[in-house]
């Protein structure tokens, strides 16, 4: 292993000789060393104060690199051209928390060095640039702001409306460039995010994907948008007289009719006023013959009577 880490120190130094660019961007959360990096990562270097001795895991494991620590120095490389690709994640599990870290060298596609930094995680100043008349303030801060060019004593040309969001107390000229507050979601990523606001009202709502039919049994009230999700119970059966063709799910509500007509129906063993009466099994898995009304006459006469054979179970 020591020759090892010999090698590839002496490789990564080799690498960090060549041509620069700004590539990667460390940040270290808990035990993790994280990554952003517009370029394949073909090897790592880096010093530290004894907390990353056990460093492992990580992009650098799954790309297949070999890790090696010492009590002061990591390094992570690949003996077969293996690469960590471009993109974001977690490079390396350092093993221990590490306050700050040093002395980074990274190599790049065919031996380029990739230039590194460590950023300390934190919020950077959202203002991108400020508006007429306008220059930005502390823009190495989250707290950053924009301040007027005016000169409170030789006054300049600017918005005069108090109400306007950049109304400048400093103008003593109009220059016809106030903005009025436009209020709504300045979030690209939230749902009802409003391209022409100017000021953020907190009023942004995320995008919640789920079934929006209240006649679905998994309906949800708080969705937004419809996901194609929805289930509806109901008969699955075509064959049944209550098939549903919407159902997803049966709910064993399924009927079926019993219409078909007696068969093979005969008479035998006729003895004075008593006789059998025979016909073909017509029991099926959905219809059950649970009663026979027989209507009948004397010879000689036009009045019916009816007899009863079995009791009714039920409804089919």
């Amino acid at each position: 292993m020591l020759s090892y880490f010999k090698l590839a120190t002496a490789t990564l130094i080799t690498f960090g000789t060549l041509s620069f660019a700004q590539d990667v961007t460390l940040t270290i959360d808990g035990t993790s060393l994280n990554y952003e990096s517009s370029a394949d990562i073909y090897g790592w270097q880096f010093d530290h104060d004894g907390c990353a001795s056990g460093a492992s895991g990580g992009a650098s494991v799954d790309a297949g690199f070999m890790i090696s620590c010492s009590e002061s120095i990591c390094l992570g490389f690949s003996l077969t051209g293996s690469f960590v690709s471009l993109g974001s994640g977690t490079l390396v599990d350092l093993g221990g928390e590490c306050s700050t870290l040093s002395g980074f060298v990274f190599a790049g596609e065919g031996g380029s060095a990739l230039e590194v930094e460590l950023s300390d995680g934190g919020e950077t100043c959202p203002i991108s640039e400020c508006g007429p008349g306008m220059h930005l303030m502390d823009g190495d801060s989250v707290d950053c702001y924009c301040m007027f060019d005016c000169e409170h004593t030789g006054g300049c040309d600017g918005c005069l409306d108090p109400v306007a969001c950049n109304y400048n107390p400093d103008a003593n000229t109009d220059d016809g460039s106030c903005v009025p507050y436009v209020y709504g979601c300045m979030d690209s990523t939230m749902y009802n995010y409003n391209a022409l606001a100017n000021t953020d009202d907190n009023s942004c709502i995320p995008f919640i994907y789920g079934c929006t039919d209240s006649l679905a049994i998994n309906y949800d009230p708080t969705v937004l948008i419809d996901d194609g999700s929805c289930i509806y119970s109901g008969c699955t059966d075509p064959s049944a007289d209550n098939y549903d063709a919407t159902a997803t799910v049966d709910d064993g509500s399924c009927t079926y009719a019993c219409n078909s007509l007696i068969s093979g129906l005969f008479m035998s063993d006729v003895i004075h006023d008593r006789a059998t009466f025979n016909f073909d099994n017509m029991n099926t898995a959905n219809c059950t013959v649970d009663q026979l009304r027989i209507k009948y006459r004397e010879v000689g006469t036009t009045s019916w009577s009816q007899k009863n054979m079995g009791q009714p179970i039920g409804y089919d």
